[in-house]
């Protein structure tokens, strides 16, 4: 064989391996080259479509300046659709390799002829590119694309890359992407696009001022019928000009339900998500909504003489703290009554809706459900002088923590505020969820019992499951299925409270009997299922609030004005809380709560709240702990053939002021000044003789006691005793003293 032959056999060899070295090379070259510009462009946001548990679209979340861009995988696009566009920017989008070299020769050849551009050449990828750099129509322009084109055919999939420009045309008015432009242009979907709309929505990108058929329809129908005809697609000029005449009256496809809710949610999204997460099924169930909103809004409309302009509301799921329903205002569009505020997240005086945590603390303390509380004139504080009084404007004398809680008493909640201690109590409406307090923790003081602090109806609904929830909290959660695995399992994040102590509460919560003596014979009504029912109402009744738990759910409404205004009249917390049980029975499935097989029944006076003896004439049972018994009644002694109601020493203000024969008890307790509190204030009134003016001391104790004040005796008597200190202004150490027993306190008369 000759030389020259095997040269040119070698050659034929060499030579293919070369170019093919070469485009590895290239391609390997323009995979690693820089680009910017697209990491750029690959971290712009798309709008979040937030739609409710079942699939209905709540809300496309604009982006700055109210641009919508939707992103959409391209298997959501008709076929037809896609060829169509496909068309109109790059035929042969899947026959080259980012740059249609044909396509570039025509273009040459026809701008040629005309003297000025009258066609491009640009493909998907080169569209892509200049979207990412910005680039404008000149030659370096161009090339710059055209570079660009080549990288992302190294790196993409043409699928990928078709998906990308599809949900990134512009559009015009703040308008990306094909997705946003069907429901813009014809408010529909993408999957319900039919050809000729198909065909004007192709033609806009072009010149989107031009082309758009609500501004120039007749323009826009001619551009698509040329499109028809180079996509071979049968249609009419006329067909095509009467579909882009009905854009005219299309209503966009940009829906706005549960408005709060979807803003609420819409602060907490990160400024730009992945693609895959461009829409997100909410917790929320769209139906429920709008069973919690009528029943807020009839309300609303029964209490307008009384300047009720406003309600909120919300429902949680107990099991898996879902949120299934969220309303912030009765009208999120009424500006008159500033409708576009929230609610739901505004902190506002929750009037005695905190009481349940308060006693749910003193049963963990040491009392029991028919512990007596002091339901009389106290006055709480030193200088700043705390006096609380009922809702009723009356004072029932010994009340036992049932009743107290039930009939929402306020003077028992203050009392047992100071004997758990302020600052435990916000510990624990902390712990409970209360972030509201955080801010407020220097200047809270016992009136925090009955609502001296501002909390939101959020915080108030997600701390009330852990009634339900056998003392464990609940997290929150507004997108469906977020770490919902084991949820109803594992019960949530903390244990609050023993299961003993919520079922107590649910116990106290629900029962009507006793909620007599503060709401009257009615009570809050009887539901026919298990649920548990507060109310609150902050003192000027600019607030009032009711909260329903049952097995199932929370609910919690709030309702006045958010103007600050004081209502007209005194409307009860009666009026959420018939809202709140229209919700629950048309929501409620008939679950019940877990039966309390921890708790045993006791048979016990209701008068004194310890076990009934022979001589108690009304009883009732009550539910104690295991290992928890109360101690036999001492109110009812035996005094020759009858039977007479004793009362501890402190009551001695209440009976006189009632008109009630008080027989002091024999005290088995250590001598104790029971009255005033150590470091009160007390303040001379000048419009009085100074004759008429003292300070009641109150003491109990066993046997005989001396009264010390600045450390002379000035009285001697037998226990218990009340004795005067005549008003003269100055600071003063009182101090009895029996036996081998001391008790001392410290005021101050100004």
């Amino acid at each position: 064989m000759s030389s020259s032959r095997k040269s040119g056999r070698r050659r034929f060899i060499i030579i293919p391996i070369v170019i093919i070295g070469i485009i590895i090379a290239a391609r390997i070259l323009l995979q690693l080259m820089p680009f910017p510009e697209w990491n750029n462009f690959l971290a712009k946001p798309f709008s979040t479509v937030l739609t409710d548990r079942n699939g209905i679209e709540l809300r496309v979340v604009p982006l700055d300046e109210g641009l919508k861009r939707i992103y959409s995988p391209l298997d959501e696009y008709p076929e037809y659709l896609v060829n169509i566009f496909l068309t109109a920017e790059d035929e042969r989008f899947y026959h080259h390799f980012g740059v249609d070299i044909r396509a570039v020769l025509r273009a040459a050849i026809q701008n040629r002829k005309a003297g000025y551009i009258v066609s491009g050449a640009s493909t998907v990828s080169m569209q892509l590119a200049g979207l990412a750099m910005q680039s404008d129509p000149t030659f370096n322009g161009k090339v710059r694309e055209t570079l660009g084109a080549l990288c992302l055919e190294t790196r993409y999939s043409k699928n990928e890359l078709l998906e990308l420009w599809l949900s990134s045309l512009p559009f015009g008015n703040n308008i990306e992407g094909l997705a946003a432009a069907s429901r813009d242009f014809f408010g529909i979907q993408l999957r319900d696009l039919t050809v000729e709309q198909s065909l004007l929505l192709a033609v806009i990108p072009r010149r989107p001022a031009t082309y758009d058929p609500r501004n120039n329809p007749n323009v826009a129908a001619e551009a698509a019928y040329n499109l028809s005809i180079e996509a071979g697609i049968d249609t009419t000029l006329d067909e095509l000009k009467k579909v882009a005449v009905s854009s005219l009256d299309a209503q966009p496809l940009w829906p706005f339900n549960a408005p709060h809710f979807v803003t609420w949610v819409s602060a907490m999204l990160p400024v730009g998500i992945n693609n895959e997460k461009s829409t997100i099924k909410t917790s929320i169930d769209l139906d429920t909504n709008r069973i919690l909103q009528a029943a807020i809004n009839s309300r609303i409309e029964q209490a307008e003489r009384y300047r009720i302009s406003n309600g909120a509301g919300i429902i949680i799921d107990i099991h898996t703290g879902d949120i299934l329903a969220y309303l912030g205002s009765s009208d999120f569009f009424d500006e008159s009554n500033s409708g576009q505020i929230d609610g739901v997240q505004i902190r506002r005086q929750p009037g005695s809706t905190l009481k349940p945590f308060l006693y749910s603390m003193a049963l963990e303390s040491g009392y029991s459900a028919s512990s007596i509380l002091p339901d009389i004139p106290m006055s709480f504080g030193n200088e700043e002088i705390y006096i609380p009084q009922n809702f009723n404007q009356r004072y029932n004398g010994p009340v036992r923590l049932r009743t107290a809680l039930s009939s929402s008493l306020n003077i028992p909640a203050v009392y047992l505020a100071e004997k758990m201690g302020v600052e435990n109590f916000t510990d624990l409406l902390l712990k409970l969820g209360f972030k509201s307090l955080e801010n407020q923790r220097g200047n809270l003081g016992v009136g925090m019992a009955v609502g001296n602090a501002e909390v939101t109806l959020f915080e108030l609904a997600q701390a009330y499951a852990v009634f339900a929830r056998g003392g464990f909290s609940v997290k929150i959660k507004w997108i469906l299925g977020d770490n919902r695995e084991d949820e109803k399992a594992d019960k949530g994040n903390v244990n609050i409270f023993e299961e003993t102590t919520v079922q107590l509460i649910q116990s106290i919560l629900s029962d009507n009997v006793n909620r007599i003596l503060g709401f009257g014979r009615q009570g809050l009504g009887t539901q026919g299922f298990d649920a548990m029912m507060k109310t609150g109402t902050s003192n000027q009744f600019n607030n009032i609030w009711a909260v329903g738990v049952t097995p199932e759910f929370v609910c919690a409404i709030w309702m006045g004005n958010f103007s600050g205004e004081t209502v007209i009249g005194t409307p009860g917390s009666g009026i959420p809380a018939d809202a709140v049980v229209e919700v629950m029975k048309q929501l409620q499935k008939g679950e019940r709560f877990a039966i309390a097989d921890n708790l045993h029944e006791v048979e016990i006076c209701s008068i004194s709240g310890g076990a009934a003896t022979s001589l108690c004439s009304s009883t009732m049972m009550e539910l104690y702990r295991p290992g928890e018994e109360p101690l036999p009644c001492t109110y009812h002694v035996r005094d020759g053939d009858t039977v007479q109601i004793t009362y501890p020493i402190e009551y001695r203000n209440w009976a006189d002021l009632y008109g009630i024969d008080f027989l002091p008890q024999r005290s088995e307790n250590k001598l104790n000044i029971i009255g005033p509190q150590d470091g009160a204030v007390f303040f001379y009134d000048g419009s009085m003789p100074e004759s008429a003016q003292g300070v009641p001391i109150d003491i109990e104790g066993r046997g005989s006691a001396v009264i010390y004040v600045n450390e002379k005796a000035v009285y001697r008597g037998e226990l218990p005793i009340r004795w005067f200190l005549p008003m003269q202004r100055g600071y003063y150490n009182i101090q009895a003293e029996s036996n081998s027993e001391y008790s001392s306190i410290s005021i101050e008369m100004k």
